[in-house]
Formats: C-alpha cells, structure tokens, sequence
C-alpha cells in the first residue's frame, strides 16, 4: 500500500486498505474446518451411544431400565447439541473468512485501478504542470475511496455479525453436559436397601413378517464382500421384515453381506441420503416426494439412529444368522428383494434406504401403513416393520 499512499491524496484510501491486506482468509476457514472435523467425531461417538441404549431399551424392561435410558438420552441430548454448536461455530468463521477474502480482493482491485490510472494520467500530461496532474490524480483517489468505504463497511458488518454469533454459542448450548446429573444419585444405579429393576424383554414374535416373497422373488444373494465383524448395536427397532433366512451362507452369522465396514460411514448426513435416495425411486416410479423426508427420518431414527453401519444382534433374526443391516434395519434377503440395479450395496445409506422404503410400500402399501408410523400417529410407540 505505500504506492497508493504516496499519491496525491492516497493515503485514505491505503488507511482503508490496510484493514485487510493482512488478513488470511485461509488460516480462519483451517480453523473452521478443524471445527467440523470435531462436530463430525463428537456426532458420531453420539451415535453410536444412542445406538448402545436403544439396543439395551430393546432388550430390557423395567424401571430402572427405563430411567438408565432416560438418563442416557440427555447424555446424546447434549451431544447433539455440541455437534450443532460446533457445526455452528464453524459455519460463523467461514462466513467470516468469506468477507474477509472478499474485501481483500475487492480493495486490491480498486487500489490496482487507481495506481494504472495514476500511471496513465502521468503518461499522457507528460510536461504539464505537475500541480495539474496532482489535482486530477486526487480526483481519482476519492473516487476510489469512495468505491472502497462499502467494501470495507460490508466486511466490517459481516466479520462483527460472524463474532456475535460466536460469541453466543456456548450460552446457548442446550442441554449441556455439566447440566447432567451425578448417576450415582439416579433410581437406577444399585445401593443398599434400593431395589432396582431390569427384566430381560421377551423377543419379538416374527411369525407375522412375511417373507421377501411377498413382494418379489428374492435374486440370488449377493457374493461375501468380507467385511469386518459386525459392530454393537443397530437401532431399536426391530429387524425390518422381510423374513426368512439369509438367502445363503452366512459370514460369522452376519448374513452374506457381511458386517460392517471399517472405517467411517460415507459424506453427507441422512437428509441428504433421504433426498437422493428420493430422486432415485421417483426415477423408478416409486410415488414418493420431499413430503416424506420426514417420515423416512422418522422411520430411520427409530431403527438405527441414523448409523448407516447399525448392526441389529440381539433380536431373533440375529439369532438365526440375518441380522438387521444400514439405516433402515434390512436384513440381507429383504434388501435383495428391494434393491435397485446398481445400488446393490446394504451398507450404503442411500441403497439401504431405497430398499426400505420399497419394501415398505411393497408390504404396506406405503408410509400410511407402517406399523410403526401407524403406532406412533395413534399415540403409541413405534413397533419395527
């Protein structure tokens, strides 16, 4: 900026510039980025504690039981809302990096036509009395000044707006962990005197669940992919229907497909994954619209928590090698009935829910005939389809 200082009437403009000539736009979305790295490890050990109590409300009843679980759930309450805080944050320094990388730019274009304009007015008065000159270069630097006060008005808003946000978030954070009480104060922890009360769940009766011949014949299944052995727990519902065994040999009895594989879940979140997966079965004459994300959420939320790696091994189809797979709890020979060509993959979130959702219109007609909707509409609970 000492160039565009040294102008005849130059030195507004480079006290505007020199606001942001030294910002690094980059250094603060790396600290965003590190933010959303945080948001995405908290949210998925949130998972799979949520996956954990709803495996364990599934298998226990009782009072205890149910105040372990109620207590449980502000713990991944607070998680959640730690996620949400960081994905927040992060999303508050990226806006504030965007102004900054806009202002910068904007002022160095300006100051880049000043100084060329300078620099011709200069060539062409060439002799001329230099007070001329300087009187028409003076011209140009208010211009430019005038062109530079809204950039610079514009960052400093956007870069203030970014702070005050940030500067709320942690009093905003709802519930907190801190807020959690001791457990050891809880019904459900054991001490002398206090009876406690869990009481193993019976299993749930599959003589009702039809099997994937219901609908269509059931291909040949899919060859073992080898994955790793199966994780703990898939969500709390039960283990999605479309009954019979495994269509072929199981690995380790976790179906042909396998368990889950290492690693994490793929990019994106289950809104995502829903609306994708919409796209696809509407190609395939599947009448389903972004009307019904929400009760495809809703049927994902109770079955895996939202972990496209949910394994189900504690219920009956577990019991019998096929246990309950993806976002939408499908067990090996369902799925295969209800796949798409090319989305042959159980343990992708959007193959898994186009299965599901076809499967829940093949059996029920559609989302108004899930049992577990259907429950859950009446003031019930939500009862695995």
């Amino acid at each position: 900026m000492d160039e565009v200082a040294a102008l005849p009437g130059g030195a507004p403009l480079a006290e505007l510039a020199d606001k942001v000539e030294n910002a690094q736009p980059q250094a603060v979305r790396d600290i965003a980025n590190r933010w959303k790295q945080a948001a995405g490890k908290c949210g998925d050990q949130t998972n799979v504690l949520q996956q954990s109590v709803s495996q364990l409300d599934g298998a226990w009843e009782g009072k205890s039981a149910d105040g372990f679980v109620a207590y449980m759930a502000n713990l991944t309450k607070s998680g959640t809302s730690m996620t949400d805080a960081l994905n927040g944050a992060a999303a508050d320094l990226e806006a504030a990096a965007n102004a900054l990388e806009t202002a910068k730019s904007s002022m160095s274009r300006i100051c880049e036509t000043l100084l060329s304009r300078a620099r011709q007015v200069r060539q062409q008065l060439h002799g001329q009395p230099q007070e001329d000159i300087d009187s028409i270069i003076r011209g140009y630097c208010a211009e430019a000044v005038g062109d530079a006060q809204p950039v610079i008005s514009q960052a400093e808003n956007a870069l203030n707006a970014a702070a005050g946000t940030l500067k709320g978030r942690p009093g905003a954070l709802a519930p907190k962990f801190s807020s959690i009480e001791d457990p050891n104060t809880q019904t459900f922890t054991p001490a002398p005197g206090k009876p406690v009360e869990w009481t193993a769940s019976p299993p749930p009766d599959d003589s009702t669940k039809s099997s994937s011949s219901d609908a269509t014949p059931t291909p040949t299944p899919t060859e073992d992919r080898g994955h790793g052995g199966g994780g703990g727990g898939g969500g709390g519902g039960s283990a999605s229907g479309g009954g019979g065994g495994g269509g072929g040999g199981s690995v380790g009895g976790m179906g042909p497909s396998g368990g889950p594989p290492s690693g994490s879940p793929p990019p994106g979140n289950v809104e995502e994954w829903i609306r994708e997966a919409i796209k696809i079965l509407q190609a395939n004459g599947i009448p389903v619209t972004e009307d019904n994300i929400d009760e495809i959420w809703k049927i994902i939320e109770k079955e895996s928590s939202g972990n496209p790696h949910a394994i189900n091994l504690w219920d009956s189809n577990a019991q019998k090698g096929t246990p309950s797979k993806g976002l939408m709890q499908c067990i090996d020979s369902t799925f295969n009935a209800h796949k798409l060509p090319g989305h042959d993959d159980i343990w992708n979130p959007v193959d898994n829910i186009i299965a599901g959702v076809r499967y829940t219109f093949s059996r029920y007609g559609g989302f108004e005939g899930h049992p577990g909707l259907k429950a859950m509409s009446q003031g019930g609970g939500y009862q695995g389809y």
